[in-house]
């Protein structure tokens, strides 16, 4: 007979417990783990581990709500993926629909929810980082590279009768270049009040790690790439293709925390295959500024 079993967690400071024990017993559990955290809702979780580690394939746990499995999506969803790899189900009084025990459904439905609500707390988050960084009067994009000196001999040379092509050798940038900032010099006389734009790409906080020693990752073989890391399907990735190696490093520079990186990526693969890599902007920039060596064989 499958076995149900409940899970709480309940601050140090006087968190009354009674109700969540009394609503996880009325939802028929054989026996309920507590743990007890600080008052921000972090530390261990020895009783959680101890939960999971009882449990056989076909199991179930009771929470009260999702939140107590951790204090971020990311570690729910790990959690959550945790309980998948071993067969048992969950279910959550708080959320009726979140339900994978036998009677309930599938990850992939609680794995939709979470990237749903992840999703918009990305939304909530970037507007908020987009109007701070307009009230400071910050501008989004890479610098460009015309300068002030340079706009004003493309006005000059222009006014003469210069052609773009022309330009660009005179001041030594990209033809592109001189006719975006021509075409914006014109449409900011049309108007000069026009909003600056600031883009979630130069918001985005990035992370690595403090040497590429850290970096201890395997070199072949097949990897797992986790959900806070590639939300797609065939997580499962083959280091032995090309293709392999680049879906998997540019998940996990763009997505992973440092941590990540020095579990998942090796110093000596990410050495060979950088300039092949797609990344951000400011990724690139990051890890180049902190590994000169990157940078050295990017102008190789």
């Amino acid at each position: 007979m499958a076995t149900v079993v409940g899970y709480a967690t309940v601050q140090q400071a006087g968190d009354d417990l009674t109700e969540r024990e009394a609503a996880l017993r009325g939802a028929g559990v054989d026996r309920v783990f507590v743990d007890r955290l600080e008052t921000s809702g972090t530390g261990p979780r020895p009783q959680w581990r101890a939960c999971v580690e009882g449990l056989d394939p076909g199991d179930s746990v009771v929470v009260p709500t999702l939140g107590v499995l951790g204090e971020t999506d990311r570690v729910v969803v790990e959690a959550l993926a945790d309980l998948s790899r071993r067969g048992v189900g969950i279910r959550s009084i708080a959320e009726p629909a979140i339900d994978t025990s036998p009677q309930g459904g599938a990850l992939y439905d609680i794995v939709a929810v979470f990237e749903g609500l992840r999703t918009e707390r990305i939304r909530e988050r970037t507007l908020r980082g987009l109007h701070r960084a307009r009230s400071e009067g910050r501008v989004g994009g890479r610098p460009s590279v015309m300068t002030a000196e340079r706009m004003a001999e493309a006005r000059r040379l222009r006014a003469r009768g210069a052609s773009i092509a022309e330009i660009a050798r005179s001041i030594g940038v990209g033809s592109s270049s001189v006719s975006r900032a021509l075409a914006k010099h014109r449409v900011g006389a049309d108007a000069p009040e026009a909003e600056a734009r600031v883009f979630f790409r130069d918001t985005k906080p990035y992370e690595a790690p403090a040497t590429l020693d850290d970096l201890e990752g395997p070199a072949r073989g097949t990897v797992d790439l986790p959900h806070s890391v590639y939300w797609g399907p065939e997580r499962a990735v083959d280091l032995g293709t090309p293709g392999g190696i680049r879906k998997a490093y540019q998940a996990v520079l763009r997505e992973g925390t440092a941590a990540d990186q020095t579990r998942l990526l090796n110093r000596e693969v990410l050495r060979r295959e950088w300039n092949e890599l797609a990344l951000p902007d400011r990724v690139r920039v990051l890890w180049e500024s902190r590994f000169p060596e990157l940078r050295t064989r990017a102008s190789a």
